[in-house]
C-alpha cells in the first residue's frame, strides 16, 4: 500500500508504470474511507484520475491476482491534473 498526502482539492493522476505488466491500481482510500476501488473488475488499471480532496490517500497496487508485496519492482506515480486534462505538476 502507498501512502500519499494531497494539500490542495483538485484532479490527480496516479499511475503504474516501470513494472510487470500486469501490475496496477487497485483502489485508492482516505481516513473517511473508500474513494474508488476496481475490486469488480478483473484486472487493476495502469493509472486513474480521481477528485481529491486535502488529506491523507492510500493506493493499493498489485496484480490481477490480488498479489500485493509480491509483484517485482515498479514506479507509482502521482501528478495533479491541469484544467485542459495535462499533467501539471509531480506531487
Amino acid at each position: 500500500m502507498f501512502i500519499f498526502e494531497i494539500s490542495e482539492a483538485g484532479t490527480y493522476e496516479i499511475s503504474v508504470s516501470d513494472g510487470p505488466a500486469e501490475v496496477g491500481i487497485w483502489s485508492v482510500m482516505s481516513d473517511g474511507g473508500q474513494v474508488h476501488s476496481e475490486h469488480s473488475r478483473d484486472d487493476p488499471m495502469e493509472s486513474a484520475m480521481y477528485e481529491l480532496e486535502p488529506g491523507t490517500y492510500y493506493a493499493e497496487v498489485g496484480t490481477p491476482y490480488l498479489s500485493v508485496g509480491n509483484t517485482g519492482s515498479y514506479t507509482v506515480s502521482l501528478e495533479e491534473v491541469a484544467d485542459d486534462g495535462e499533467a501539471a505538476a509531480a506531487a
